[in-house]
């Protein structure tokens, strides 16, 4: 349910904030970032959770953290960069501006096909394979580490019952 809210908004900020030979690399950072937070969690817990009364503090921690740095990043994150970060979205807000904020010239009725048409090209972009193979790489780490966390618990006392 939560995957859309971490993985989408990466593109969006690489595009807003990036020039063109600067995005798949800033959309590579960020997107794994989330599993370079989930793999601090999985190492923190550790240090902290001794016994199963120690899990409400973990867990404490980890939301009070959470909760900190997305009011820092609501409140100090500007929309854009004072200036445009390359030509091409230089001239996208000169045309937003002069049309009336209007930023696509295309046919509305078009964007199904156009979208697709960019999937697909998606898969010939420069950059594409490395960013899935980084991503995937991550997520199967830990999603293996996540499978076998109860059979690494267990044997210390913890139980599905709290």
């Amino acid at each position: 349910l939560a995957q859309p809210f971490f993985v989408n908004p990466p593109p969006l900020i690489a595009a807003t904030w990036f020039g063109k030979t600067e995005r798949t690399l800033a959309t590579t950072v960020a997107v794994n970032s989330n599993q370079f937070g989930i793999a601090v969690a999985y190492f923190l817990a550790p240090t902290m959770v001794h016994a199963p009364m120690d899990i409400p503090a973990y867990l404490d921690v980890l939301t009070i953290t959470s909760l900190v740095l997305a009011a820092a990043a609501t409140i100090y994150f500007p929309s854009g960069p004072p200036t445009a970060p390359s030509r091409s979205k230089e001239v996208a807000a000169a045309a937003a501006a002069s049309e009336g904020g209007r930023l696509d010239e295309d046919d509305d009725n078009n964007w199904g096909i156009r979208m697709w048409q960019q999937c697909i090209g998606l898969f010939f972009a420069e950059g594409f394979a490395r960013t899935v193979l980084v991503f995937g790489t991550a997520e199967a780490t830990i999603n293996s580490y996540s499978t076998f966390l109860n059979s690494l618990l267990v044997p210390r006392g913890f139980s599905k019952q709290f």
